[in-house]
């Protein structure tokens, strides 16, 4: 594919960026129609060249056409008939994927929704760099001790994530998620790096592990910046607070779920959200959906909806108006941190599929850890909510395991649970109860701690 609009987008005013984006996205969809059968079957199912989307609500009219299912079935039906796991949405020949990363496979079989063609290879370090550089201020010169699972995903180090911080100059020194916890600091002791990258779930195992092993602080290893993602946490304030204040260290979310959506926070004290720093090149929360009906959302400041990917200059295995299963909250207004951008800021609130439907209240799961949080260090943080049924409908009350701070016994575990239900009733609008559990009884996973038990 030809480029076009190779500037930085901190330089594009919002209109200039529109218009960019508007050319890229054009040109993209001719692509996968002259290229892709699954594409071309799909524009002609709603009845749509690619020629008939001549402005960006043109765009948002259309329906969503490809999910996860899709995915799923068309990696099967790939492998079965062409011998690949890459999925008959692939725009060239197979050949031609130099990468392939498989999604984290948490909700079924992995997908192999990072499979990427050279280009796509230095589309991605250039854009995710613009997030590193511009908003963690990552430099050459920097070290970071990667560990993410070496076997995992578009976001361990092993995969993709190591090929950006080279493209950055940083150092990468990487030892995964699978390597006993005294190698990890046997490493950051030899390395001295600067930086971790991780899950939020590793890091606190780390935390635990080193106090447990040698008996002191895991801040004199002398990290200064956490980047840890691919689950919540940073979003909620006790959790954050706690998180830096152990590591002696800033933290730092970043994200680009399946490719797209290049994000990253900032260094503000509070977290203001996600700043999406390439809209030219990546359409994720500019085209929100309800994710019940799919009917379109109108993107302002506070919108809320599942983000539906569409992925601009994007040669191997692109999406076209992809429903993420990732919904958002959008913030269209400056943050403070005066990051020039022209992208949104967006909040995860959770995956379609985490979605509760308690009574007739619609909530989280990553909201109810957020209530759970807010009482630390009266518990831990640890929680599950435990399910005795499919979702989304739970017939209340809401049963939520916690575990209890080391310190809280006697009769102020019977508080605790009072206040616990108080909160998830008034600020949710939940009827729920608690079973308060000892202090690091529920396990801690090394990518994605669950947030449900299922019985």
């Amino acid at each position: 594919m030809s480029r076009r609009g190779n500037g930085n987008s901190r330089r594009l005013s919002r209109k200039e960026t529109e218009r960019v984006r508007l050319a890229n996205l054009r040109q993209q969809l001719e692509y996968c129609y002259q290229r892709s059968e699954f594409f071309k079957n799909r524009f002609d199912q709603v009845g749509f060249r690619p020629d008939d989307i001549r402005t960006w609500e043109d765009f948002r009219r259309l329906p969503v056409l490809m999910t996860k299912d899709d995915e799923r079935t068309g990696r099967d039906e790939s492998l079965a008939g062409f011998g690949h796991p890459f999925g008959m949405h692939l725009c060239v020949p197979p050949g031609s994927i130099v990468v392939s990363k498989t999604t984290s496979g948490t909700t079924g079989t992995p997908t192999f929704s990072y499979s990427f063609t050279r280009r796509d290879i230095q589309r991605w370090n250039r854009l995710f760099a613009r997030a590193f550089r511009g908003l963690v201020q990552l430099k050459r010169g920097d070290r970071l001790l990667c560990c993410f699972p070496l076997s995992g995903g578009g976001g361990s180090s092993g995969g993709l994530m190591t090929g950006v911080f080279t493209y950055i100059g940083a150092l990468t020194i990487d030892i995964g998620a699978e390597a006993p916890a005294q190698k990890v600091f046997d490493f950051a002791r030899l390395t001295r790096p600067n930086v971790l990258v991780a899950s939020p779930s590793l890091a606190e195992i780390l935390v635990l592990k080193y106090q447990e092993m040698a008996g002191r602080d895991i801040k004199e290893l002398g990290f200064v910046k956490l980047l840890l993602s691919g689950e919540p946490g940073i979003a909620i304030p006790a959790v954050k607070r706690r998180m830096e204040d152990v590591f002696g260290a800033k933290w730092y979310d970043f994200l680009a779920a399946n490719g797209e959506g290049f994000s990253a926070s900032c260094g503000t004290e509070q977290y203001h959200g996600l700043h999406e720093v390439a809209p030219e090149w990546s359409i994720c929360i500019e085209d929100l959906v309800d994710p019940v009906t799919r009917k379109p959302v109108e993107v302002g400041d506070g919108a809320v909806g599942e983000a539906v990917l569409t992925s601009l200059g994007r040669e191997g295995a692109p999406y076209i108006k992809y429903a993420s299963g990732d919904v958002y909250r959008v913030f269209t207004r400056q943050c403070e941190c005066g990051f020039a951008g022209p992208g949104y800021t967006k909040k995860l609130l959770g995956r379609v599929g985490d979605m509760l439907l308690v009574g007739n209240t619609r909530v989280f799961a990553t909201e109810v850890r957020e209530v759970v949080a807010s009482f630390m260090p009266r518990v831990t943080g640890g929680m599950r909510i435990v399910l005795r049924g499919p979702l989304p409908e739970v017939e209340p009350p809401l049963r939520v395991k916690v575990e209890r701070g080391v310190e809280v016994q006697g009769e102020a575990l019977d508080t605790l649970r009072a206040e616990l239900v108080h909160a998830m009733r008034t600020r949710l609008g939940v009827v729920a109860e608690f079973e308060l559990m000892e202090p690091y009884s529920l396990e801690r996973a090394l990518l994605k701690t669950p947030l449900f038990e299922r019985r």
